[in-house]
């Protein structure tokens, strides 16, 4: 499969992850008062960023070496980063001063918080939190990449299992560390998973539409069952069977379910194109349209205008994203940033 083209279920597949992310964040599981909106809430964990780090590991290549690479991984991951931070930002500070200007009550504003995912863990800017995931998917390529280049498959498999390990452990001793690099490594076990799917060439070969369904639905039955919150795995055993062996079967049984249905699904492929945008931009809107919809409708109960939020934020992300992807597609992974060719201003002065 050649890294640059585009594979319509998969897609599709990122569209599901990147619309799970938003449900979750809306709170409609995760804030109900329904025992049984938690369990889904947990099964649907076993789906959610597993999944986008096993794509993420679909697509992995080393390229021509070490300096492509790392520019490729500038561009996609790094760039985008940094800009959906400051968008988020500045989004922030415009946002908290028109209120200011409107209801007289101006709320000092945290020029630090810029800077804060240099060298905080907790970032003070609750918009741009799901940003993490590239911090983590950026050392997850990089670890791999070092890895790939030094060790044979099987000596890659357990290293990759010890980090995870080690990533537990460390998180599980309260121990922080800024860049969320003990989430790239729980995380790369997912990545791998990714990359020999690929290699083993599961992405083109043929499947049967009804067996991928017969899958989707026996697996999230079991996770449904048997799926627990990861804050709660007391010991490595629970944290290998709840973080690795139900997940596997989760991500594969999406993935083959996706693969059944080829064609594109409305709404749903196209905010899979563009996932790295709405990841970049929802919670923004969650955050104001959530204020908004509580203050003109303050007798709906919390479901209903959960679920219009819901509904409101896939509708502007329609939006938002053909704007993002069109003015700013340096910034968005949709054209390159540093080109091949590029370098430092004064090596172009020199010569």
């Amino acid at each position: 499969m050649g890294v640059g083209e585009r594979i319509t279920y998969l897609d599709t597949l990122k569209g599901v992850c990147i619309i799970l992310v938003v449900l979750m964040h809306c709170g409609l599981l995760v804030e109900a008062d329904c025992e049984l909106a938690h369990h889904v809430n947990d099964a649907l964990r076993t789906y959610r960023m597993p999944t986008y780090f096993f794509l993420s590991g679909v697509f992995f290549k080393t390229y021509s070496g070490l300096k492509e690479f790392a520019r490729r991984k500038v561009n996609n991951i790094l760039v985008p980063l940094l800009f959906f931070y400051a968008l988020n930002f500045v989004g922030w500070v415009l946002l908290s001063t028109g209120i200011g200007v409107v209801t007289g009550n101006h709320d000092p504003i945290e020029w630090g918080a810029l800077f804060d995912l240099f060298y905080r863990v907790d970032w003070r800017l609750r918009a741009a939190s799901p940003l993490w995931f590239l911090f983590s998917l950026l050392w997850a390529n990089l670890i791999f990449y070092i890895l790939k280049s030094h060790l044979g498959d099987i000596a890659v498999c357990v290293s990759v299992m010890l980090l995870a390990i080690a990533g537990y452990l460390i998180e599980s001793a309260g121990v922080q560390i800024p860049w969320r690099f003990c989430s790239a490594l729980v995380g790369l076990p997912y990545f791998v998973l990714g990359y020999y799917v690929n290699r083993f060439g599961w992405i083109k070969c043929g499947t049967i539409p009804w067996l991928g369904l017969a899958q989707f639905v026996i697996v999230g039955t079991i996770a449904l069952f048997i799926a627990r919150d990861y804050a709660h795995l007391a010991s490595v055993g629970e944290f290998l069977y709840h973080r690795y062996v139900i997940p596997f079967a989760s991500i594969l049984s999406l993935f083959w379910l996706c693969k059944s249905f080829p064609r594109r699904v409305p709404v749903v492929t196209f905010l899979g194109r563009y996932s790295l945008i709405v990841l970049g931009t929802h919670m923004f809107l969650i955050i104001y349209i959530s204020l908004i919809q509580m203050k003109a409708f303050p007798g709906v109960s919390e479901s209903l205008w959960r679920s219009c939020m819901f509904v409101t934020v896939i509708a502007t992300e329609l939006l938002i994203v053909p704007l993002l992807r069109d003015k700013f597609p340096q910034f968005t992974a949709q054209r390159e940033f540093f080109t091949p060719d590029w370098k430092f201003p004064y090596c172009r002065r020199a010569e």
